[in-house]
């Protein structure tokens, strides 16, 4: 077997890191879509109705100007998720 040379052995690796990259980004999206769906399928059961673009759209509209008011339950809710996501990563930083 021969050796690479240090050229060989760059690209070698830099190829492995594409592919962690891209390993990393496939993940992130396939969560982002299981995320998306079980979302859509819970507001569906509870509404008791299907969501179609409109709907969707109007829901989001709702939520992201009831995301403004400080005293709304959206609002304080994504306070206390993004507050949850800090502390988590300040202690995986820990580690």
């Amino acid at each position: 077997m021969t050796r690479r040379t240090p050229e060989q052995q760059i690209a070698y690796h830099q190829d492995q890191i594409k592919r962690i990259k891209a390993a990393e980004s496939r993940r992130r999206r396939n969560a982002r879509t299981k995320r998306l769906c079980a979302s859509a399928g819970k507001i569906e059961a509870v509404a008791g109705f299907e969501l179609d673009e409109e709907l969707a759209e109007a829901l989001g509209s709702f939520l992201a100007k009831d995301a403004q008011n400080p005293d709304s339950w959206v609002a304080r809710h994504l306070a206390a998720r993004a507050a949850a996501e800090r502390a988590l990563a300040e202690a995986e930083g820990a580690l």
